[in-house]
């Protein structure tokens, strides 16, 4: 019987140690997520679109460490988990649903149709969200969602006025995708007006482009002024294509094709053409030690699109300095704040939550 007895109360002071060291580990846990405030982003760090992916990461990157190492908010460090996205919403989404089962509650991304796909599950949930991408849907989503980007009608805006002393037929050549599919329309419904000017499109595959036959095809139709529009670097094979083939009209390309690094692969061969860009305002408080923190870091000039998930993140996580981790308050704070100094930029968040860099027309 007394060894019967020793043995459940081994039993139960096992058990109890058991109880205790989980309550320890459980506790442990929950003092590690008081400390830090994890912002998560999707983005497309491989495939196709991984050049605004790798922007998007050296911002947040950037920005988070100058953050911490000013004290944090509220004497809390700032974290961030980035999710590979590759550019497909199914991918996204399931990227969205793995920052979602850690609580993270602010989440950043990238791309129309990634965003478009992520936009229902971020208000049903509550999370703040915050796009950096073009499509018009991604206006007005309500309270918790907010886009820092430009639109497409700014880009179409632009291009208008280049074409307004033009004459003659127009070509605009159109990656298939929620970017470029929007723009060849908008800007297309824009020209029906001018009786001086006959408007033709092509589409162009998202992945297998035919460079030459898209550039015949401009001659062919004897194209007074080629429009390339597309977030794809291998858009400019059709410029050299079209260099090749002695094609004399003028060339207007739109903001993704300097994002994507397309007009850098053309080098000379795009001189003289033009091109539209972010308005960055380089004498800004702050924007000369940004620039020249990210040269000393990675040797090269900052590209508008790190600068712009930079002042993000400035942005949400004074925010939360002003207000708490509250989502929904966060969400609050954002849309009564409606003017915020960024580094090379003046952020205005407009009544759609929209919060719209300037952009600026130019000739390469």
């Amino acid at each position: 019987m007394k060894i019967k007895k020793w043995k459940w109360i081994i039993v139960f002071c096992v058990s109890v140690f058991m109880i205790v060291i989980c309550t320890i580990l459980y506790l442990n846990r929950n003092v590690h997520s008081n400390q830090e405030i994890v912002i998560g982003a999707i983005l497309p760090i491989t495939g196709n679109s991984a050049q605004f992916g790798s922007q998007a990461r050296e911002g947040i990157a950037l920005a988070i460490e100058r953050v911490n190492a000013d004290g944090g908010v509220n004497g809390r460090r700032i974290d961030y988990i980035i999710e590979d996205g590759q550019a497909d919403p199914r991918i996204s989404i399931e990227a969205y649903q793995k920052l979602k089962s850690q609580d993270i509650k602010f989440i950043l991304s990238i791309i129309s149709s990634v965003d478009l796909a992520i936009l229902p599950f971020a208000k049903k949930d509550n999370v703040v969200f915050i796009s950096h991408a073009t499509h018009p849907n991604l206006s007005n989503q309500g309270k918790n969602i907010f886009r820092h980007s430009n639109t497409v009608e700014s880009e179409v805006d632009l291009v208008a006025g280049i074409l307004n002393m033009v004459s003659g037929r127009i070509t605009i050549a159109a990656v298939v995708d929620e970017y470029g599919v929007i723009f060849k329309n908008m800007l297309s419904e824009r020209l029906k007006s001018k009786k001086n000017i006959i408007v033709n499109s092509i589409d162009i595959g998202r992945d297998a482009f035919e460079f030459k036959a898209i550039a015949a095809k401009v001659i062919l139709l004897k194209t007074k002024v080629i429009i390339l529009c597309g977030n794809n670097r291998n858009l400019y094979e059709i410029v050299l294509r079209l260099k090749e083939l002695k094609y004399s009209g003028k060339i207007i390309t739109t903001l993704g094709f300097v994002t994507s690094g397309a007009a850098a692969a053309c080098r000379e061969n795009i001189k003289g053409a033009w091109g539209i860009n972010f308005d960055i305002n380089k004498t800004q408080e702050g924007y000369e030690e940004l620039q020249q923190e990210y040269q000393n870091k990675l040797g090269e000039k900052i590209k508008p699109g790190t600068v712009l998930f930079y002042n993000t993140i400035l942005l949400l996580t004074t925010a939360i300095k002003e207000v708490g981790n509250d989502p929904m308050r966060v969400s609050e704070y954002l849309a009564n704040r409606r003017q915020f100094k960024g580094k090379g930029e003046k952020m205005i968040i407009k009544n759609s939550n929209d919060i719209t860099p300037e952009l600026k027309a130019f000739k390469f």
